[in-house]
């Protein structure tokens, strides 16, 4: 029994304080319950699905754009935004739709095939609504800026679809 004790307890010892080391070093949650998380488009530097198009902030930043050139893309984005919220209520509508289809133990592949229709309908007229954006963008930069821009790119690679599918190179 000796033995065992003399083997065991200090690997007992060493395994309860590294856990409590790891417990005690954990930083203290930056984001309490007054202040919210920072959106996703800052952390991972995409534009998280529903997003209607645009610049990030600090991509405008670098393009050293004009007071003018400011506000036109401002009111681009604001006018896609407000263009988009029926398309987002609809996918929202459709999402909940489909879940009630789903729970209640009646489900209908007829019934789920019109919804998801009538979601990939909103989806597509969202898509159309950020490129059409992204256009107008485009036209207000000048040819310096728009290079700079690609260069921004090209410095950023792309991000993996929402869904984390990554197809095999």
């Amino acid at each position: 029994m000796k033995n065992y004790t003399k083997i065991f307890a200090p690997l007992i010892f060493a395994i309860l304080i590294g856990s409590l080391t790891f417990i005690f070093a954990q930083t203290k949650d930056q984001y309490n319950s007054e202040k919210q998380p920072p959106p996703r488009s800052e952390v991972f530097g995409h534009k998280p699905p529903g997003m209607r198009g645009g610049l990030p902030p600090h991509i405008i930043e670098q393009l050293n754009l004009t007071d003018a050139q400011k506000e036109q893309i401002q009111s681009l984005e604001l006018s896609s935004r407000d263009s988009s919220k029926v398309y987002f209520d609809i996918i929202r509508t459709s999402d909940e739709q489909l879940r009630s289809l789903s729970d209640s133990g009646n489900f209908s592949e007829t019934g789920a095939r019109q919804i998801l229709n009538t979601k990939s309908q909103a989806l597509i007229e969202m898509e159309i609504i950020r490129l059409r954006t992204d256009d107008a963008i485009l036209k207000i930069l000048t040819a310096e800026q728009t290079a700079q821009l690609e260069k921004l790119k090209q410095q950023h690679p792309p991000m993996p679809p929402p869904d984390g599918f990554r197809p095999n190179k």
